[in-house]
């Protein structure tokens, strides 16, 4: 539940964290927010363990109507990070994508 906690702990302390990266998050844990960190999420379409239609495809729409600046990516495969899309969640991050 890494992305679901990274993704939850950097909505709660967006005063903090500029930049979120979540790869195939669970859940987001309910709370108050801070800040408007920019958000970076990926989820495989074929996810055996986190079904994406229960989790991201939930949690995106939530975080576009709360103002979030999001960069969503779905990809065609399984729980994991492919490396294109870790090259391209690192380039995000860096500012160049």
């Amino acid at each position: 539940d890494g992305a679901s906690y990274g993704l939850s702990v950097g909505l709660a302390s967006g005063d903090l964290f500029t930049h979120v990266v979540a790869c195939s998050p669970g859940f987001v844990i309910p709370g108050p927010t801070r800040g408007k960190p920019r958000i970076f999420i990926s989820h495989g379409t074929a996810d055996q363990i986190l079904s994406i239609d229960t989790t991201s495809r939930r949690i995106l729409p939530e975080l576009k109507r709360a103002g979030y600046d999001i960069t969503y990516r779905e990809f065609d495969g399984p729980h994991t990070v492919t490396p294109a899309i870790g090259r391209e969640a690192l380039e995000w991050l860096a500012g160049r994508g």
